[in-house]
């Protein structure tokens, strides 16, 4: 029976020497990776998270991770809101084990 897990992307938007993300595949037969742009980050009001400037270097790094996937065979599921709720909905779709 093979193995599924869900590995969120948040900081490290990198795939060439990510501790966890080595981690997460040696311990799966499937990984999802997944973004979360999270509502209490992008939506807040006071003071403002996210500026033009982080916006477009996240945007971009984005574009790279998903480029850095594709090359694996992999695609990155980008999902919005809060990440409290979506991953537990993303282990019961996909039926995740971790």
């Amino acid at each position: 029976m093979m193995s599924r897990g869900i590995f969120w992307f948040r900081n490290d938007l990198r795939t060439a020497d990510h501790p966890a993300l080595l981690h997460a595949l040696s311990q799966v037969d499937e990984l999802i990776p997944v973004f979360i742009f999270e509502d209490r980050i992008w939506k807040a009001k006071q003071p403002p998270r996210i500026n033009i400037y982080r916006s477009r270097f996240l945007l971009e790094s984005l574009k790279n991770l998903q480029g850095s996937l594709e090359k694996g065979g992999g695609h990155l599921l980008v999902q919005s809101g809060d990440p409290r709720e979506i991953i537990p909905k993303l282990v019961e779709k996909y039926r995740a084990d971790c």
